[in-house]
């Protein structure tokens, strides 16, 4: 399988054409398939950054009273189950302490600032509300 582009490739690139932007894969190897996921990633981390800086549309969500309820209620739930599991560890009283202050400053930051987790409690509660009760009989 010995070509002209196999002898223009430089070491550590063992099995892959570099034509401009594209890529090509030729006879994969081991170590040229780590080659090629890393060229891919770094190629995405370019992209990524251009996604980043690239003006473009936004959105943005306000959120009700009843989300808030949700929230409040999800946090109530969390910390209750997080201060139980907390309780019965045979820990001293001190380490216990920490980690509960620890997990409800956590469960706070997730339950009232972390976007995707506050969209998670939001579409939780909308399926429990959409349940439809059938009764056989």
């Amino acid at each position: 399988m010995n070509s002209e582009n196999d002898k223009k490739l430089p070491p550590g690139t063992i099995g892959f054409l570099d034509q401009g932007e594209d890529t090509y894969m030729k006879d994969v190897s081991f170590e040229g398939f780590d080659n090629a996921i890393v060229a891919q990633g770094e190629r995405l981390k370019v992209d990524d950054v251009e996604a980043k800086t690239t003006p473009g549309l936004s959105m943005q969500v306000e959120r009700d009273e009843k989300s808030f309820g949700y929230f409040n209620i999800a946090y109530g739930i969390l910390l209750a189950i997080a201060i139980g599991v907390i309780s019965v560890l045979y820990l001293d009283s001190e380490h216990k302490v920490l980690l509960i202050i620890g997990s409800a400053l956590v469960l706070f930051w997730l339950c009232y600032w972390n976007g995707w987790f506050r969209n998670k409690i939001v579409g939780i509660f909308s399926k429990i509300q959409d349940l439809v009760e059938k009764y056989h009989g």
